[in-house]
């Protein structure tokens, strides 16, 4: 599979924007922040185990989806970064410039 991304981030930029968004447990604010500082120093693997823990804690937080897929692809594993990115949109059905984000994604078979 050939996997093309274009991902724009448009008013508040990855990693680690937050919507301030109750529903978001401290503890996973806590891993937000710690994946953003390793993604930071460039330790993708360990970044990513901080984001994965952000998704098992707040199932329904769209950023955390897109640090997740950012980080993958900031590693250069795309294949990876395309189901989270995914669930990121899927999360955020607003996804348009004029709310922070657009996200598009396109995929095919190769």
């Amino acid at each position: 599979m050939i996997a093309t991304f274009l991902l724009f981030l448009l008013g508040s930029a990855l990693p680690g924007r937050q919507t301030g968004d109750a529903s978001v447990s401290p503890e996973a604010m806590q891993h937000v922040q710690a994946g953003v500082e390793l993604e930071k120093h460039g330790d993708f693997d360990r970044a990513i185990k901080q984001f994965q823990e952000v998704t098992r804690l707040a199932p329904g937080y769209d950023l955390g989806f897109l640090n997740l897929g950012d980080a993958y692809m900031k590693k250069g594993d795309y294949g990876k970064a395309i189901p989270p990115l995914k669930k990121a949109a899927e999360l955020n059905r607003a996804c348009s410039p004029g709310n922070g984000t657009a996200l598009f994604l396109n995929e095919r078979s190769g």
